[in-house]
């Protein structure tokens, strides 16, 4: 599992990419390229992705060391996605936008995903969900990707 904050990135800008592409970026490529499939779990603010999931998509599509096109690390592999939010729509306008930048990226978007609404609430003391439902539709976006 990837927690983005143990790869703190600066914001995607092109002179500091043409002063070198920062070593959290090269290991978190090296990471994806290893792998076949991927989950993305996302909040949702103010409607949309957060920055931060944007920006380590922009900085994974960077040329990699090889000079390769980072698109490489994504193309024709699967990628599930599932959101978060204290909102009712429980981050479904994230999703949305997700979904076509992923396909961008040329990664095949498993057409089951999962949003959950009313997040503060569905977690126990233990930061477990409360509602089984949940676990299950969370179970059947990790299935498709297996099927993939």
């Amino acid at each position: 599992m990837i927690d983005l904050n143990d790869f703190p990135l600066p914001i995607y800008n092109g002179d500091i990419e043409d002063a070198g592409v920062p070593a959290k970026v090269r290991e978190m490529q090296a990471i994806f390229d290893q792998h076949d499939s991927f989950l993305i779990a996302t909040p949702e603010y103010n409607g949309a992705v957060p920055a931060l999931v944007k920006n380590t998509l922009d900085w994974m599509s960077r040329s990699l060391e090889n000079g390769d096109s980072g698109i490489t690390l994504f193309k024709g592999k699967v990628v599930g996605i599932i959101s978060a939010s204290p909102g009712a729509l429980g981050g479904l306008r994230a999703l949305l936008a997700l979904r076509d930048q992923l396909a961008k990226l040329s990664l095949w978007v498993a057409p089951t995903q999962f949003a959950l609404g009313q997040a503060h609430e569905a977690f126990d003391d233990n930061n477990q969900l409360k509602n089984d439902e949940h676990g299950k539709r969370i179970q059947a976006v990790i299935e498709d990707i297996a099927a993939f």
